[in-house]
């Protein structure tokens, strides 16, 4: 830790001048942002770090930049640790970078390494579950796509209320329905399904469907005939 000291000037005509008053010396710039992460969204992207572990007098505030084109985002303060950057192309690789602003004069960090890369995108639309029809310990969900938005490479089916599992995933974007596996028989679930949108975009979950009871045999066919 810095100790503050006096300071003292001495000219040739004078014996010693009064002190000065306290000067602290500075404690040097601050480290640079770790761990940043850049999260996808419509024509911008979310930008999230740590703190570094040395700060200097103090850190003012963030700027992350992307390039090409050099949008950036500030934040308001130094213990704000996340900001948007707007006005981005979608479907352009972007490198994203962070920096921290010393407080006053203390010069600010070297940008964060190593840089991260961000593809913005149009976000999908929501889809809509028709049905969740309850099989041998399992869930068969069906679904509808969403009207409009980015283009879907799959789609993501989830169980709550219970164990599973996990969710179901489809293949593709035409591939329907979805089939959720080890679920407990008698357990109500609830279920959502997500549109994943390429570049890592992803839609809103859909409204919530159910409760649908899980059971522990099929049921049986009706004859035909």
């Amino acid at each position: 830790r810095a100790r503050p000291m006096r300071v003292n000037a001495r000219c040739w005509h004078s014996s010693r001048s009064p002190s000065s008053e306290w000067v602290r010396p500075s404690a040097g710039l601050p480290g640079p942002p770790t761990a940043v992460r850049a999260t996808p969204l419509n024509q911008s992207a979310r930008i999230t770090w740590t703190a570094p572990a040395a700060i200097g007098n103090g850190i003012a505030h963030y700027t992350a930049t992307a390039t090409p084109g050099g949008r950036s985002c500030i934040t308001a303060n130094g213990t704000t640790l996340a900001c948007t950057i707007e006005e981005l192309t979608n479907g352009v690789t972007y490198t994203v970078t962070v920096v921290a602003i010393g407080v006053g004069a203390s010069g600010n960090s070297s940008p964060s390494t190593p840089p991260v890369t961000v593809v913005p995108a149009q976000v999908p639309a929501v889809p809509t579950v028709t049905a969740v029809i309850p099989g041998t310990s399992n869930l068969t969900v069906r679904f509808t796509p969403g009207d409009g938005g980015g283009s879907v490479s799959n789609y993501t089916a989830t169980a709550t209320g219970g164990p599973s599992s996990g969710p179901c995933t489809t293949a593709n974007p035409s591939v329907t329905p979805c089939v959720i596996s080890g679920v407990r028989p008698g357990t109500a679930y609830t279920v959502t399904v997500v549109a994943n949108g390429a570049g890592g975009v992803n839609s809103a979950p859909s409204t919530p469907y159910g409760p649908v009871t899980a059971v522990s045999y099929a049921a049986p066919t009706l004859p035909t005939g």
